[in-house]
This record gives structure tokens, C-alpha cells and sequence, in this order.
């Protein structure tokens, strides 16, 4: 009996010891993954000082279109068969090999429903860029120059 009793002190202990591993886990919120190793909380983020500018009606009009692509994305992953289920989760590939396996494996069906989400997407960020004034147009120029620099040299490093 007091073996019993032992062991249930040994489990709950345990229990509890895993409980707050996990709570401090989910805590410290998910981890980004990405070339720059960035994160929500990267100061020299490209884009981050554009966001610094934007209006509250900008800010909202992007968070709606983050939010909406979000759903997009995971209308799409719902309709994934298993084999292109296993091609996201094959870990041998980046994700522009993956994404060119995937767009070949596309059913009418996913091509259709890609092509009215990129639609919605290009009309929501019209919407945006319609707000913008002529120094946040400028300094959206000067981001495309400088990722278009960045993707250049990229190019040149494979």
C-alpha cells in the first residue's frame, strides 16, 4: 500500500513538473523560422519602419489583409491530398521547391481557388496602397529597390 502511494506522489510530481514546462513554453510563444532568424521583435525588420508610419485605418487595412490571407492559406492546406501533404512535410526540400512540387500537383479544383485568392489579395493591397501618401510611396520604392538588391545577391550566392 505504501508503494501504491509512493508511486502516485512520483506521478503527480511529474505531472506537475511537465505542466509547468509546457506552460512555460507556450509562454514564451512560437518560434519564427526564416533566413534572418527573425522575429515580432526585430528592429531592422524590412518594412518595420513603414509600419512605424502608417495611419490607424492603414494599420487596420493591413491586419485585415494578414488576417485574410492567413484564412486563404489554410482553406488551401484543407484541401491538401496526402501526397501533397507529404511533399510539405518532406524536409529535404525549401520551400520554393516545395511550393514548385505543390503548384504541379494542384487539381483544377486548388488551381481555381488559388487564382480567386491571389484576385482578393491584389484587390486588398490596391486598397492599402491607395492610402498611402507620397513619402510612404517613396519609401515603399526605395523597400522593393533594396529586396530586389537583396534577392540579386542571393542569386549570385547560389
Amino acid at each position: 500500500m505504501m508503494m501504491k502511494k509512493l508511486i502516485q506522489k512520483i506521478s503527480m510530481v511529474g505531472m506537475l513538473v511537465l505542466a509547468v514546462a509546457m506552460s512555460a513554453q507556450a509562454q514564451e510563444g512560437p518560434k519564427r523560422k526564416g533566413p534572418q532568424g527573425g522575429g515580432p521583435g526585430r528592429p531592422d525588420a524590412p518594412g518595420r519602419e513603414m509600419v512605424a508610419n502608417m495611419t490607424e485605418e492603414q494599420k487596420a487595412l493591413a491586419k485585415a489583409n494578414m488576417e485574410q490571407q492567413k484564412a486563404d492559406r489554410e482553406a488551401l492546406r484543407a484541401t491538401f491530398t496526402e501526397e501533397q501533404k507529404a511533399i510539405m512535410a518532406d524536409q529535404g526540400k525549401d520551400m520554393l521547391e516545395k511550393r514548385k512540387a505543390l503548384e504541379a500537383s494542384y487539381s483544377a479544383a486548388q488551381k481555381e481557388l488559388v487564382a480567386k485568392q491571389r484576385e482578393k489579395a491584389k484587390a486588398m493591397r490596391e486598397k492599402l496602397e491607395a492610402t498611402y501618401t507620397a513619402e510612404q510611396k517613396a519609401a515603399m520604392k526605395e523597400r522593393r529597390a533594396q529586396m530586389g538588391e537583396m534577392m540579386k545577391e542571393k542569386k549570385k550566392a547560389e
